[in-house]
């Protein structure tokens, strides 16, 4: 039913395992085995491998196949408009492929993604032909994943792959990856007027935009459904992050803000908005991270759900951990990134012993100290 190999696939094997059958094999990984283009197709054809339901290519190199004969110019990836993939619903990872445009304009025509409900794309310079291409198809209206980190879309790329009204206008997604592509606040608009209508995941990591994207996805309820938000790597400053705060239709449980220029005020109004009821984890810059707003958290009735908080490599301060270890706010707390040295081992143990009522993330530490004390 699985099958992984990474590294290690030879010509004369890829041949022969493609011959056999493989009637119950769901999901099929082969990493970096240098399959080009042909190779692809051949996959894809193979009636041994009907019932796919993950094809993971990720790191091949299917920029071009070998013509026929030997001394042959290689030939480009030819994909014909009636190629079609395994019958059954099944996920394409591509991923570092060395696709470009022309290729996935030729994918996009194919029958083959009728059948594909997640497309991994990320790494590949599909650029803005490849994003309208993609975005005009109504062969891709049945995704629910679409990963097209570092792409080279750019603001214009982002409009081109969601157009309003086109038929591929992917509103079913429920999982988008557009980091590393150069995005600004001048496509902030874009994405509030897809009509989203259950979309958990957006990552927009690494961008260049600031208020106005936070502004747009603080102000659209049709970013309700968001589980799980990254925002890291884009100058949001105090600014974006007080919007972020009021957001009072998000109802996220995941929020990655490392990265995004903001200070201790900006901190301070995330940690006590709205924005973290419900919340369960948060990645937050340790740069900006200060006592203070270790002490605004432990005291917000909003961060009662926290189960997870990484501030990265902060220094933490006795009385910022006594707050986070003691804080009734904080019951749900099970994991804090912090150093589990002695001076906290210490620290832990006096407050156990003074009989206070410690959350959980303490646990690992407590039980590190009573194993050092059995063993004197």
């Amino acid at each position: 039913r699985d099958f992984c190999l990474s590294r290690g696939l030879g010509d004369v094997y890829k041949r022969q395992f493609l011959r056999w059958t493989w009637p119950s094999m769901k999901e099929l990984v082969l990493h970096s085995n240098s399959v080009d283009g042909s190779g692809l197709i051949a996959l894809l054809r193979a009636e041994g491998f009907e019932a796919l339901h993950r094809l993971d290519l990720h790191e091949n190199a299917f920029v071009e196949v070998p013509s026929e004969g030997e001394g042959a110019a290689p030939a480009p990836l030819v994909f014909d408009e009636d190629f079609r993939g395994p019958r059954e619903p099944f996920a394409l990872d591509l991923v570092s492929c060395g696709l470009h445009r022309d290729t996935v304009i030729a994918l996009a025509q194919t029958y083959c993604l009728e059948e594909v409900t997640s497309l991994w794309l990320g790494g590949n310079a599909i650029c803005v032909e490849g994003a309208a291409a993609l975005g005009s198809t109504v062969r891709v209206a049945q995704l629910t994943a679409l990963d097209v980190e570092d792409c080279g879309l750019g603001d214009e790329g982002l409009a081109a792959l969601f157009v309003p009204g086109s038929p591929g206008v992917l509103s079913g997604l429920e999982s988008l990856f557009l980091q590393g592509n150069g995005l600004t606040d001048a496509s902030a608009r874009v994405l509030p007027g897809v009509g989203f209508m259950r979309l958990r995941e957006l990552s927009l990591l690494g961008n260049l935009f600031g208020v106005g994207w936070v502004e747009a996805i603080a102000s659209c309820a049709g970013f309700a459904s968001l589980d799980a938000l990254w925002l890291s790597g884009n100058p949001l400053g105090d600014a974006g992050l007080e919007l972020l705060a009021g957001a009072t239709h998000l109802r996220l449980k995941t929020l990655g803000l490392e990265e995004v220029g903001a200070s201790a005020r900006g901190l301070i109004a995330l940690v006590t908005g709205c924005v973290m009821e419900g919340l369960e984890t948060l990645h937050v810059d340790c740069e900006a991270w200060t006592d203070e707003v270790t002490h605004a958290l432990a005291s917000s009735r909003s961060s009662q759900h926290l189960e997870s908080l990484d501030v990265g490599e902060w220094s933490w301060g006795e009385e910022a951990l006594t707050a986070l270890a003691t804080s009734t706010n904080l019951r749900a707390l099970g994991w804090v990134d912090v150093d589990r040295d002695d001076e906290l081992t210490e620290l832990l143990g006096a407050l156990h012993e003074a009989g206070a009522t410690l959350n959980p993330w303490t646990d690992a530490a407590l039980s590190a100290r009573d194993l050092e004390l059995s063993n004197g």
